[in-house]
């Protein structure tokens, strides 16, 4: 594979990849060797929609076996040809922890990701009545070297990140209260606790743990009711209930559309990975908040 600078003249040369065909059907995102994609790096040019003036900012296009738009079984998936993703990465250590800064072409603000001592990165969680994110934006409290910080703004250059020391961050948090509303109808006359477990036809991981969650529903029957929430496409509605009734999974059922961007407890609680479970109390205090490494603790949680 070869990128031509004669095709594409803000590159600084020619770029070549070559690999081995077989070395191809093993690779997946996570076990690429290191280094072994190179990023292109280049200078972009913006026009300020303010003053109507040109202004470069370093860019970089990186490589990733294929995986956009297709699904946890498409058999294409993760091999040739390759993905490429433009916008540019940098790091701010701070004390043990790291921050990392991205910026995508396709979106107009910077995102920020967080890695405890260096190496494990924050996941979507609730926890100690904490918030944790996958990803953070401007503007969001984060945890970080053993205290809360406010990201408050990143210069033009992004190369200087001014971080604002919060106290006090700890606290209770609740949904809306037209979402608790919208919920109580799903608390059986016993429970204290409402679990909703996101899923779609699409997330294998979703559909291979529901055999498990089965047996957390029937322990914790007493104390907490079940419902889930099926983020898809409109027309997998069906395939989600054949597999749903496949998988002998008898608790309620939310369906939200994929195109409907706004207004759904999708987007309302920020749920971006699947699976993700989330536990509130009748009151629509959120109780904990975990990927798919949650469904191993909600049984003690409830419980306990």
């Amino acid at each position: 594979m070869e990128i031509s600078r004669r095709r594409n003249t803000f590159i600084d040369k020619d770029v070549k990849f070559i690999f081995h065909a077989d070395s191809l059907k093993k690779w997946r995102p996570k076990t690429v060797p290191p280094n072994i994609l190179e990023k292109v790096k280049f200078a972009f040019n913006f026009i300020d929609e303010n003053t109507g003036s040109h202004y470069s900012l370093p860019w970089e296009a990186y490589f990733i076996p294929f995986s956009v738009g297709m699904t946890y079984n498409d058999a294409r998936l993760n091999e040739m040809p390759l993905a490429v993703k433009i916008g540019f990465n940098k790091m701010g250590k701070f004390g043990e922890d790291i921050i990392y800064v991205s910026k995508r072409m396709k979106f107009n603000k910077p995102e920020f990701r967080i890695y405890r001592d260096g190496k494990n990165p924050h996941e979507d969680k609730f926890d100690n009545n904490i918030r944790y994110k996958e990803k953070y934006n401007l503007h969001d409290t984060v945890a970080i070297n053993g205290k809360f910080m406010r990201i408050d703004s990143l210069d033009g250059s992004f190369s200087v990140l001014y971080l604002t020391p919060v106290r006090n961050y700890v606290s209770d948090q609740y949904i809306s209260s037209s979402l608790k509303k919208e919920l109580s109808q799903y608390f059986n006359p016993s429970s204290k606790y409402l679990v909703l477990d996101f899923w779609g036809t699409w997330c294998v991981p979703c559909i291979s743990a529901m055999p498990k969650t089965k047996l957390i529903v029937e322990e914790v029957k007493s104390t907490a009711s079940f419902v889930g929430v099926c983020f898809d496409k409109g027309d997998k509605f069906d395939l989600a209930k054949t597999i749903l009734n496949d998988k002998g999974v008898n608790w309620p059922q939310i369906y939200v559309d994929m195109n409907q961007k706004t207004n759904s407890i999708v987007f309302e609680l920020e749920v971006s990975i699947f699976p993700t479970y989330i536990v509130i109390d009748r009151d629509g205090k959120i109780i904990f908040r975990d990927s798919s490494q949650g469904l191993a603790r909600i049984k003690d949680i409830l419980l306990n």
